[in-house]
């Protein structure tokens, strides 16, 4: 087996392991006819949905809201509540159990500086194109002027229907409008009581109100029932059955299942899209999905003085969706005043002033050609494909494995200029140092076609693949650690550097000591031009301040690498001085890997060397 193919089994293995812990489906399908865009649809979807969902796919990027009674202490929407949270991963039984400070929070709720008009004008700013509002969260409180109960916005001081002037505004401005709507009550005194029958009855009406009440809602978004049987407990159909009668375009998400247990619901109630939540969605190009990401302080609700997002950390997040072929759904936690926070709504328009810029490599687009990873990602629209760029890994050209089509025109987004080279084996990208964006690079290719498919396989290419640093040398190594760790086998050391590659799991892993070290003997004095070095999935941060060097007698060694970050693999030129020039190749038997550290711990995966 090739090196290069051995490589890419590792990565490709190792990238749908980390899939598969995500939950998310990564089965590809055939692809149907590429659209308007140049980009087959989804393949979860008949072209039916694909006309309703359109709008939605195109956005890529919405504004969460999650506002309620909590902000006047500024802590967690419903999960700071202290009484019983029945028939939730608390494991406590139906019943409601009151809270007495949380559940009477609302009498003094009084958002006199509330303005939808505002937060819509602040989402229009941040380049958003969708916003969905918590109606109510887990803790029962409504935010619209429901008939059902008496625990709602127009009996605190306020008074107002905040769903009312929040759909209203959204509609005058022409922004699309979702309504976020738990299953889950604590509050409700009927809530998992019995046969559940008064209490379904209760959410069923209530949905009845917020999907005829308040013109067209485009969005609804679950987030869960409890513990119990979908059909019989939870009454399912009904309420399925209800949206789909009340609002047939409206767009569902995947959340109208069991705790969490998101896509194992029955095939006609899995909803339009996956929601991953506090993370870049995995890329995925077969079903629509959304990252629902909080703003400030890991808190969905409002918390003061919450750390929040730098700027480059937001439009990575977003971009990141984008390449990846998701939406980002941002969130923000209003105050208790009503406004959402100054510094908040300034950062987002920071954001939108990129986007403002570059946001036709955002919007309308889909993920791909190429999957996205640490180096950033691709979208696509007819014969344009957008190359972002976060990290260059210390180079000025990025490697990408080939593209089907010719590129027959480029540019940098960002300034400066791109030298591109293609040929069969792979498509270099060369932008000078000096032009390389803090933020994102992006590079706009012309093709002569539209790039209708996804390059199979991870998106960059080896340095090693064409020769240039000689041939594998190390595949008959001697393998040595400074110690083993627990589940650690020696005799399965050669593992690291020969056949069969290890595809789970670690080839090599130390014990937790200080210096920890492994040795690998090449049997005799080489030329070593290029080691690459890939660690245990889940080990990379661990090994942040992973060193290399090497040795001709195993007893004088000289540094030749240090970890410059933290990253799934590294490729490493080997250099020598030679007359004040660096040249390639270094002599050397020996190649050892440690982490200075009083106590530290070294897990390999695949280490493999090349040279003469």
């Amino acid at each position: 087996m090739k090196t290069t193919l051995i490589r890419r089994m590792i990565f490709t293995l190792a990238a749908a392991c980390l899939a598969a812990t995500a939950g998310y489906a990564s089965e590809r399908s055939p692809a149907p006819a590429a659209n308007a865009v140049g980009v087959p649809p989804y393949a979860s979807l008949s072209p039916d949905d694909q006309v309703r969902m359109a709008w939605w796919i195109d956005a890529r990027y919405g504004m969460f809201l999650h506002f309620g009674v909590a902000s006047i202490p500024g802590v967690e929407l419903s999960w700071a509540r202290k009484g019983s949270k029945p028939l939730d991963v608390t494991k406590d039984p139906a019943g409601y159990v009151e809270d007495p400070v949380y559940d009477n929070l609302y009498k003094q709720f009084n958002p006199s500086e509330f303005d939808a008009k505002k937060w819509v004008e602040i989402a229009k700013a941040a380049g958003m194109k969708y916003m969905v509002l918590t109606a109510k969260h887990h803790d029962g409180f409504c935010l619209w002027d429901t008939k059902g109960t008496d625990y709602k916005i127009t009996n605190t001081p306020f008074k107002r229907d905040i769903v009312k002037e929040f759909t209203d505004a959204c509609h005058a401005a022409g922004m699309k409008v979702g309504l976020y709507y738990s299953p889950r009550d604590w509050h409700h005194p009927d809530y998992g009581i019995g046969d559940n029958k008064k209490y379904i009855d209760y959410m069923n009406g209530q949905l009845t109100e917020l999907l005829s009440n308040y013109g067209k809602i485009d969005v609804i978004w679950f987030d869960s029932y409890g513990k119990g049987d979908l059909k019989d407990f939870w009454k399912i159909d009904s309420t399925w059955q209800l949206i789909k009668k009340l609002a047939p375009q409206i767009i569902v998400n995947n959340r109208l299942a069991i705790l969490g247990r998101y896509n194992q619901q029955p095939k006609a109630y899995i909803g339009d899209m996956d929601t991953p939540e506090q993370q870049i969605g995995k890329m995925q190009t077969t079903r629509p999905w959304e990252s629902c990401m909080c703003f400030v302080g890991h808190q969905w609700g409002y918390k003061p003085n919450g750390e929040m997002y730098t700027l480059d950390k937001l439009i990575r997040a977003i971009v990141s969706c984008a390449t990846g072929d998701g939406n980002l759904l941002m969130n923000v936690g209003p105050m208790p005043t009503g406004q959402i926070e100054p510094r908040q709504a300034e950062r987002l328009k920071e954001a939108g002033d990129w986007l403002g810029k570059y946001g036709k490599t955002i919007y309308g687009t889909r993920g791909g050609p190429y999957e996205n990873a640490l180096w950033g990602g691709a979208t696509r629209k007819g014969n344009s494909v957008y190359i972002h760029v976060f990290n260059w890994k210390g180079t000025d050209t990025l490697r990408l494995l080939p593209l089907p089509q010719k590129v027959v025109a480029s540019s940098v987004l960002t300034g400066g200029t791109v030298t591109v080279k293609q040929t069969a084996s792979g498509l270099d990208l060369t932008v000078p140092a000096g032009n390389h964006d803090p933020i994102d690079t992006i590079i706009e290719l012309t093709l002569d076609a539209p790039s209708v498919e996804m390059v199979s396989g991870p998106s960059l290419r080896s340095i090693f693949d064409d020769g240039t640093y000689g041939k594998l040398i190390s595949d008959k190594a001697l393998v040595t650690a400074s110690s083993s760790g627990k589940g650690d086998d020696p005799k399965g050391y050669a593992r690291l550097v020969g056949l069969p590659p290890v595809t789970k799991g670690s080839a090599v892993t130390t014990d937790q000591q200080a210096d920890p070290a492994v040795t690998i003997d090449l049997g005799a004095g080489r030329m070593v031009k290029g080691v690459y070095i890939s660690p245990l999935d889940g080990a990379a941060r661990k090994m942040a301040a992973l060193t290399m060097s090497l040795s001709q007698d195993g007893t004088t060694w000289t540094e030749a690498w240090k970890c410059p970050s933290v990253a799934p693999y590294y490729e490493i030129p080997v250099t020598r001085l030679v007359a004040g020039a660096q040249v390639p190749g270094a002599p050397a038997r020996y190649i050892k890997l440690m982490i200075k550290s009083p106590k530290s711990q070294i897990s390999l995966r695949r280490v493999e060397v090349y040279g003469e």
